[in-house]
């Protein structure tokens, strides 16, 4: 029998799977194997938990498997524990309390103004560490549901905020970079993605850009054209709380980044590290890669859509 009903499932079907969750149990603990326990016991002990637990989450924005996802959690429902309602219903209560508290922070407005006046342009960006991909097993405590929803919230504001901050540095011509590929000509500035219609634009910079139409799935964050040299320039906009320029891109961002590399038309990645969206004396660094994908970055694919082709498997028995 498997369960899965919010949360990972765990499969009791065999002797080698309790035997697995014995010794992991015990090796874990540090204290000697009690060979008197029987599969079944377990098994029962854990149904029972299990049934009982799962109502207490409940119209509730958490889940059983937001508790269970910390080992030292799950192991408590192998066992008789009178105490463990409680223990579930603290839980709740904290990450509850805590969720609430963390929305209201990152409701608290931050000065828009500072952070963008603080941002500063620096052209000594380190060499970047490949991100790892995957839970580490050494990361322990609950990935709950709010904590996910959380993370989702501050990136994409951090997002937001580096791709204004940017947008702001272009109006004021700040990035020489961009100067030079102009040959110094005046260009328009096309905000595309949706964060253009998320971020309030300070006083100065209004009306000094275009974000009429906006599309998230275009490939890039801003576009830059110049009717008087007939020059095009696409930026995508990447952003970390580090100074490691380590990124995702999309498949449309990657193949769009790859087909934009010619003389008058390019496309450049604009990295905006030290980032904290919750403090405005903080003083984001950004960072101007004058080069194509292929000239300053290291890339790899870690993930691939594997989908099953019946026709093809019966083709190859043939």
């Amino acid at each position: 029998m498997s369960y899965n009903e919010g949360f990972e499932s765990i499969d009791f079907n065999g002797e080698d799977t309790y035997k697995k969750l014995k010794n992991e149990f015990y090796t874990n603990n540090n204290i000697a194997e009690n060979n008197s326990i029987k599969y079944e016991d377990i098994k029962t002990k854990y149904d029972t938990n299990l049934q009982k637990l799962m109502k207490l989450f409940v119209n509730t924005d958490l889940s059983l498997n937001d508790f269970t996802n910390d080992p030292d959690n799950n192991s408590l429902l192998f066992f008789e524990d009178n105490d463990l309602e409680e223990i579930v219903k603290e839980f709740i209560r904290k990450e509850s309390t805590q969720a609430d508290e963390e929305k209201q922070a990152e409701n608290n407005n931050i000065d828009l103004n500072s952070l963008i006046n603080n941002a500063k342009i620096q052209n000594d960006l380190a060499s970047g560490i490949a991100m790892s991909s995957g839970n580490s097993n050494s990361n322990k405590g609950a990935v709950t549901r709010t904590k996910k929803e959380k993370k989702e919230r501050k990136n994409k504001r951090q997002g937001n905020i580096a791709e204004y901050i940017v947008v702001h540095k272009l109006v004021k011509k700040a990035i020489q970079e961009v100067n030079t590929f102009f040959n110094d000509s005046d260009y328009s500035i096309h905000w595309v993605s949706g964060a253009a219609k998320d971020i309030q634009a300070t006083s100065d910079d209004e009306h000094q850009y275009d974000c009429s139409k906006t599309d998230d799935g275009a490939g890039y964050d801003i576009k830059l054209v110049s009717e008087d040299n007939n020059k095009t320039m696409y930026i995508e906009v990447k952003s970390s709380s580090s100074d490691n320029c380590s990124f995702y891109m999309s498949l449309n961002e990657y193949t769009f980044a790859k087909s934009k590399n010619t003389i008058n038309e390019q496309y450049r990645i604009v990295f905006v590290s030290n980032i904290n969206v919750n403090d405005s004396s903080s003083v984001p660094k950004i960072s101007f890669i004058d080069a194509s994908l292929d000239d300053a970055f290291n890339s790899h694919a870690i993930q691939y859509n594997v989908i099953y082709n019946k026709e093809k498997l019966e083709e190859n028995k043939k």
